[in-house]
């Protein structure tokens, strides 16, 4: 007979449940399985809201659905706001048809007046909507080529057979085209990041007006996200002008048997800045002997400029990807969906993301993990 379902926060005795959890629904050895990330993930983010991490379903002690989130400070109307990123909603199927999932969500956000949701399957907007006002789009992935490699991870793809000749030449003529720009080397000095201090967050007071609706990029934030993270994924700059930090910029290196690549996964700059955060990235890739740069990112962005220096979208006509969104293994999946609710549906403070004043990175929330 089954049990009364249980809805709480993780404790430690699920532990062991909660790996075969994972391991049947997801993957063997998946990363949230390894104990150090799975504390970096719900243990170690700044409490800045109370009841963030691992919450479960339970059927006695089995575990038969999850939903995280981590803590995460957002600005809304030029104001700090504490805010949630959700991640990993997942219901085993046994379970299904009872709207259990709506009621963990539900439960979970009870308190909860702003969410951010990366990575969301796009079939639980509807659960979504009727937790408040939803504002949903889709991330944008800009790509700077800078090898003729590139051209053959295209080839690859199978929606590249589908193109007419002419559409096939197009393409790869598109491709080269923004391989080629020169682009002139930057003004600004860039230094390593070891730690974020106090100068970032009186540089990020200066930087935050102009990017809307946003992650609050505090020190304490940021030396969670990039710096403490539990593996060596990241490289943190600051740009400097004068004396002064009028930038940041955040990179991700990789390694494939087509060679390497450089993930722009976050940055932020005052407006004059913006390409000489840009070329700077491209010497730098450069230097890494890397075959492309690529940046996901979402809302306002610098479209015009992100195109001087060799930055474009290899989409087709109906939006897919051409080129490989991951490379180990090699898949051609398609960008992210991502969500911002309000559950207050009258907040007056959401006009600025139904106007489109926001700016997310694939470093927001868990999009960008070493999995």
């Amino acid at each position: 007979m089954r049990s009364k379902l249980i809805f709480r926060s993780f404790e430690e005795q699920d532990w062991g449940d909660l790996v075969r959890f994972y391991e049947e629904f997801y993957k063997p050895g998946y990363i949230f399985t390894r104990r150090e990330f799975f504390d970096w993930n719900f243990a170690k983010p700044p409490r800045i809201v109370d009841g963030a991490g691992q919450h479960l379903i339970l059927d006695g002690k089995k575990v038969i659905a999850i939903l995280g989130g981590y803590p995460w400070p957002l600005q809304i109307n030029g104001q700090w706001e504490p805010g949630i990123s959700m991640l990993n909603l997942y219901l085993d199927s046994a379970y299904r048809g009872q709207r259990l999932g709506h009621r963990l969500v539900e439960n979970y956000l009870k308190l909860k007046n702003y969410v951010m949701g990366p990575g969301v399957n796009p079939r639980t907007f509807s659960m979504y909507e009727r937790l408040g006002k939803l504002t949903k789009w889709t991330m944008r992935r800009f790509t700077r080529p800078l090898s003729s490699t590139v051209a053959t991870l295209m080839k690859l793809n199978p929606r590249y057979q589908e193109f007419t000749k002419e559409g096939k030449e197009q393409a790869l003529q598109n491709l080269k085209e923004h391989e080629i720009i020169e682009v002139p080397n930057s003004k600004l000095v860039f230094r390593r990041v070891e730690r974020f201090d106090n100068n970032w967050d009186a540089a990020w007071d200066r930087i935050r007006e102009h990017y809307g609706y946003t992650t609050w990029r505090s020190t304490q934030h940021l030396n969670w996200r990039y710096i403490d993270y539990p593996y060596p994924l990241y490289e943190c700059f600051y740009a400097w002008s004068d004396k002064q930090i009028v930038g940041l910029v955040v990179f991700r290196n990789e390694t494939s048997e087509y060679g390497h690549l450089v993930r722009l996964v976050d940055y932020v700059t005052l407006p004059e800045y913006h390409e000489d955060v840009l070329s700077y990235t491209i010497e730098y890739s450069r230097k890494k002997e890397a075959i492309l740069i690529d940046y996901f990112a979402g809302g306002r962005l610098e479209e015009e400029i992100l195109e001087q220096v060799g930055f474009y979208e290899p989409i087709n006509q109906s939006g897919a990807t051409m080129l490989p969104m991951d490379f180990n293994p090699l898949r051609y999946r398609d960008s992210m969906q991502m969500f911002a609710l309000f559950r207050d549906e009258n907040d007056p403070k959401m006009k600025e993301v139904v106007e489109g004043n926001f700016y997310f990175v694939k470093g927001d929330g868990d999009q960008d993990r070493a999995n």
